[in-house]
């Protein structure tokens, strides 16, 4: 029996989709934000685009029996791929944010990006909850977590400085720590920087402000890290880079299963 052609609707849906996908991977790049996330949704757009126009040559490839089970095993692939995400999105918006248990000692804030010299709009949301934090609790020590990734002017922890003296936060409250690039740099170099206060990361009541698409592997990776006393604040995202954030941390967990971290 020979395969159905996908309707002339079907193909242009695709490619508008393909499209969408690609324009957001542009405008972002053109932002100068590059990562997995950033770059991910182009080449899932190209892809589209190239099945909606190659689909008369497909078709008639299909006519070959070993191609085509090959293409019905890709198809397989990809909706196992994509159900796979879709459930892990779903697991990762239910999931909920415990309250701090005790006032927090420290208040540790993880980097994410640099627009120019100004934070990214998701570092800008997790400075403004830090903020927000330190004005409840203004004896706490607040550590600023980032060092200067390769397209970035100054390092995260002087930007985010900035922000928070910006907001009010006496600058003899925050310490920097200029050297992270992912997070569990971030914890890593904290942790060194507490210990050298005195202070004993795995007692002392600490306050994680990251993303909440990130909550769940930073709260893991804190306690991988000796944070034993620590909760994790959740910032929100903007809308605009769920669909990046999202797809970089579902990435991201498959990296840390596939590398035993879990």
């Amino acid at each position: 029996m020979s395969a159905v052609p996908p309707s002339r609707g079907w193909r242009w849906g695709q490619a508008l989709l393909g499209l969408a996908l690609l324009l957001d991977t542009l405008v972002l790049l053109a932002l100068r934000k590059i990562n997995t996330g950033t770059l991910l949704p182009g080449v899932l757009g190209v892809a589209l685009l190239s099945l909606a126009w190659g689909a008369p040559h497909i078709q008639r490839w299909r006519a070959n029996r070993c191609f085509n089970r090959l293409w019905l095993t890709g198809r397989l692939l990809v909706a196992l791929g994509l159900a796979s995400w879709i459930g892990f999105v779903a697991v990762l918006c239910a999931l909920p944010n415990p309250p701090l248990v005790a006032p927090p000692q420290v208040i540790l804030v993880l980097g994410a990006g640099l627009r120019g010299a100004e934070p990214s709009p998701t570092l800008a949301m997790r400075l403004d909850v830090a903020a927000t934090l330190a004005h409840q609790h203004p004896d706490s020590l607040i550590v600023v977590s980032g060092g200067q990734g390769f397209n970035e002017v100054s390092t995260e922890a002087l930007a985010m400085q900035r922000s928070l003296l910006q907001q009010g936060i006496a600058p003899g409250r925050i310490v920097l720590e200029p050297r992270a690039t992912r997070t569990e740099e971030n914890l890593r170099f904290s942790r060194t920087l507490l210990e050298a206060r005195k202070l004993t990361p795995a007692t002392t009541p600490v306050a994680i402000v990251t993303s909440n698409f990130h909550v769940p592997r930073a709260r893991h990776l804190a306690q991988v890290a000796g944070f034993g006393n620590a909760t994790v604040v959740a910032a929100p995202t903007p809308r605009a880079i769920l669909l990046n954030v999202w797809l970089r941390e579902y990435l991201a967990w498959i990296k840390a299963v596939l590398g035993g971290a879990f």
